[in-house]
């Protein structure tokens, strides 16, 4: 026995979600599934314990997860063969190819010592065995064009008799996503992140039972969770059970909403510059809130507006500099710098928006009424502003070259305590029309 080579499969799975829309891709990610070493049986060696813990930063997830393993023979395992696959769709159209914006920083470690990953080299991408499969739904789908490709990472490790060893593996993995844009918006549209993690290949192990089994998640966004029942506090997510069963354990899947990252990031990145804007006024203002808090790039201060009453019919004015390319307007709603300041003060409810732009040399204008939906309140910054954000304006995918723009309070929800209408922060957004 001690002379046989014992193969195990790490199994990861990745396949893209597929979006049909008026557009084309802007970004994605070939990675749906992961899963843990999936073994031959091996019934003398348990599963004392397995530790998986998940930090999820921004499109990616770092995962760290470390074994227990107690050989119960009285003769060694001799040498196994560990493999590592990653299975991932290439798309013609997209030219996807596995790169180490994928898939990095892949280390195992057998008590606390490296392993060797024995097929690697230099060059990342040389030596690794590639598997070509055509997929079986594609012989049923004239839509579909893409084929899966296989990946692998091995090393070698063995158990000596009655010995409990650790085994840690490491990797950061790009979640699996699809983002795409079309004509029809100037913003692009962020699909869900999702990661799957699959126990099941672990039950290969003695009888797949872990004695001492635990899962952490790390999130600074809002994620749901599907396959067990997490504890929350804050941002960590817990589970812990003994003897956990791995033969019936469900598959995790993990997700969340992409925009609450990439929203404020790219509208930040198109933001008109201050010399853009030749001048900003209101009818009315207060004096310890002016004007200009709504394009300090600050979401902890705000304009209010300077009337004793809910002030119906003030407005806000911006004259624009060389008549930029006008490709959206947002605001941030209410006075956002806390909980009780967004309650106790006015947001606005209804809101008449007028641009005045240049088109064929001619002045040409713009006029709409927006009623705005009053947003429960969440903890923002410059950052993450995206669940507090509404679009007044969306040019599509084209800019429109803007003299001047004029918002106006049509209507409010009332605040608890003051009377007083506040705006957070204000977004011109610059359509920067590539030169041809």
């Amino acid at each position: 026995m001690s002379k046989i080579s014992r193969l195990l499969f790490f199994a990861l799975l990745f396949i893209p979600f597929h979006s049909f829309a008026n557009g084309g891709p802007d970004d994605g990610s070939i990675f749906y599934k992961s899963g843990d070493p999936h073994p031959l049986r091996i019934t003398e060696v348990e599963l004392i314990s397995e530790k998986l813990e998940m930090t999820i930063d921004g499109d990616y997830t770092s995962v760290h997860v470390t074994y227990r393993l107690h050989n119960t023979a009285n003769k060694s395992t001799g040498k196994i063969h560990y493999g590592f696959p990653i299975e991932y769709v290439y798309m013609d159209c997209c030219d996807t190819l596995l790169t180490d914006e994928y898939i990095h920083s892949i280390q195992f470690k057998y008590n606390n010592e490296s392993l060797p990953i024995t097929h690697s080299s230099v060059n990342p991408n040389a030596n690794y065995i590639y598997k070509e499969e055509i997929e079986v739904y594609a012989e049923n789908d004239e839509n579909y064009y893409g084929k899966r490709y296989r990946k692998w990472f091995y090393t070698e490790f063995s158990i000596p008799s009655q010995d409990l060893i650790t085994l840690e593996v490491e990797y950061i993995v790009k979640n699996n996503f699809e983002d795409w844009s079309t004509s029809k918006s100037f913003f692009p549209h962020y699909s869900s992140r999702q990661l799957f993690y699959d126990f099941s290949p672990a039950s290969y192990w003695g009888k797949g039972i872990v004695k001492d089994f635990q899962v952490i998640i790390h999130a600074s966004t809002p994620i749901e969770i599907v396959g067990l029942p997490f504890k929350q506090e804050k941002s960590k997510f817990t589970y812990s059970k003994i003897d956990f069963n791995l033969n019936t354990a469900p598959p995790l899947k993990i997700s969340y909403d992409g925009s609450l990252l990439h929203f404020p990031n790219f509208v930040n990145s198109k933001k008109l510059k201050p010399k853009q804007i030749r001048s900003i006024k209101a009818s009315s203002t207060q004096k310890a809130y002016p004007i200009e808090n709504l394009i300090d790039g600050n979401i902890n201060t705000a304009w209010v507006e300077g009337k004793t009453d809910s002030g119906i019919n003030e407005f806000i004015e911006i004259e624009l500099a060389n008549n930029p390319k006008l490709a959206a307007i947002i605001i941030v709603n209410g006075y956002t710098k806390s909980e009780k300041t967004y309650y106790t003060n006015n947001r606005i409810k209804k809101l008449k928006v007028e641009i005045e732009f240049v088109e064929n040399e001619h002045r040409n204008s713009f006029s709409e009424e927006i009623e705005l939906e009053d947003i429960p309140y969440q903890l923002i910054d410059i950052k993450s502003f995206t669940p507090m954000a509404s679009i007044l304006f969306d040019s599509g995918d084209w800019g429109t070259e803007t003299k001047r723009i004029k918002l106006t309070i049509l209507d409010v929800y009332k605040g608890t305590t003051y009377d007083d209408t506040c705006i957070s922060e204000l977004f011109l957004l610059d359509y920067l029309h590539p030169e041809f």
